[in-house]
Protein backbone atom coordinates (compact mmCIF):
# COMPACT_ATOMS: atom_id res chain seq x y z
CA UNK A 1 0.00 0.00 0.00
CA UNK A 2 1.41 3.45 -0.81
CA UNK A 3 -0.46 6.22 0.87
CA UNK A 4 0.18 9.70 1.32
CA UNK A 5 -1.57 12.50 2.89
CA UNK A 6 -1.42 16.51 3.03
CA UNK A 7 -3.24 18.18 5.74
CA UNK A 8 -4.06 21.90 5.60
CA UNK A 9 -6.46 24.65 7.54
CA UNK A 10 -9.85 24.10 4.60
CA UNK A 11 -8.50 20.40 3.47
CA UNK A 12 -6.78 17.26 3.19
CA UNK A 13 -5.02 15.69 -0.19
CA UNK A 14 -4.63 12.19 -0.17
CA UNK A 15 -2.58 10.30 -2.61
CA UNK A 16 -2.68 6.64 -3.23
CA UNK A 17 -1.03 4.09 -5.48
CA UNK A 18 1.85 4.21 -7.46
CA UNK A 19 0.96 1.97 -10.16
CA UNK A 20 1.45 -2.09 -10.31
CA UNK A 21 1.29 -3.76 -7.39
CA UNK A 22 0.33 -0.38 -5.57
CA UNK A 23 -2.73 -0.12 -6.67
CA UNK A 24 -4.34 2.20 -9.20
CA UNK A 25 -3.23 5.99 -8.45
CA UNK A 26 -5.75 8.46 -6.81
CA UNK A 27 -5.77 11.58 -5.83
CA UNK A 28 -8.71 12.57 -3.18
CA UNK A 29 -9.72 16.32 -1.97
CA UNK A 30 -11.33 16.54 0.92
CA UNK A 31 -12.75 19.90 1.64
CA UNK A 32 -13.83 20.66 5.17
CA UNK A 33 -17.30 22.88 5.46
CA UNK A 34 -17.39 25.47 8.45
CA UNK A 35 -20.37 23.42 10.21
CA UNK A 36 -17.71 20.34 10.23
CA UNK A 37 -19.46 17.22 9.81
CA UNK A 38 -18.46 15.02 6.40
CA UNK A 39 -16.28 17.04 3.91
CA UNK A 40 -17.04 17.60 0.15
CA UNK A 41 -14.64 14.67 -1.07
CA UNK A 42 -13.52 14.58 -5.01
CA UNK A 43 -11.56 12.08 -5.98
CA UNK A 44 -9.53 11.41 -9.58
CA UNK A 45 -8.13 8.18 -10.46
CA UNK A 46 -5.18 7.32 -12.82
CA UNK A 47 -5.45 4.11 -13.80
CA UNK A 48 -3.09 4.58 -16.67
CA UNK A 49 0.59 4.49 -17.08
CA UNK A 50 2.35 7.72 -16.36
CA UNK A 51 3.64 8.84 -19.93
CA UNK A 52 4.89 12.37 -19.11
CA UNK A 53 8.27 11.47 -18.97
CA UNK A 54 8.27 9.52 -22.13
CA UNK A 55 6.34 12.72 -23.78
CA UNK A 56 9.06 15.14 -21.91
CA UNK A 57 11.98 13.42 -22.78
CA UNK A 58 10.93 13.20 -26.30
CA UNK A 59 10.11 16.59 -26.67
CA UNK A 60 13.64 17.81 -25.26
CA UNK A 61 15.70 16.04 -27.78
CA UNK A 62 13.56 16.48 -31.13
CA UNK A 63 14.16 20.20 -29.93
CA UNK A 64 17.76 19.80 -29.85
CA UNK A 65 17.90 17.91 -33.25
CA UNK A 66 15.76 20.94 -34.69
CA UNK A 67 18.36 23.51 -33.30
CA UNK A 68 14.98 25.14 -31.22
CA UNK A 69 13.74 25.85 -27.92
CA UNK A 70 11.48 23.21 -25.95
CA UNK A 71 7.83 23.74 -25.99
CA UNK A 72 6.79 25.41 -22.73
CA UNK A 73 8.09 28.35 -21.23
CA UNK A 74 8.89 30.87 -18.13
CA UNK A 75 5.22 32.14 -18.66
CA UNK A 76 3.17 28.37 -19.44
CA UNK A 77 5.17 27.95 -15.97
CA UNK A 78 4.15 31.13 -14.54
CA UNK A 79 0.50 30.75 -15.21
CA UNK A 80 0.72 27.46 -13.23
CA UNK A 81 2.25 28.95 -10.11
CA UNK A 82 -0.55 31.23 -10.36
CA UNK A 83 -2.81 28.61 -10.10
CA UNK A 84 -1.26 27.32 -6.89
CA UNK A 85 -1.20 31.05 -5.56
CA UNK A 86 -5.05 31.09 -5.87
CA UNK A 87 -5.17 27.64 -3.65
CA UNK A 88 -3.48 28.99 -1.05
CA UNK A 89 -5.42 31.83 -1.26
CA UNK A 90 -8.81 29.76 -1.26
CA UNK A 91 -9.92 30.30 -4.41
CA UNK A 92 -11.12 26.87 -5.43
CA UNK A 93 -13.55 27.69 -8.11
Amino acid sequence: MFSFEIYGRDGKLEINGLGGSYGIESLTFYRMLPGMGPPETTRWEFPFADRSWDTEIVEFIAAIREERQPMGDAAEALGNMSVIERLYQGDWG
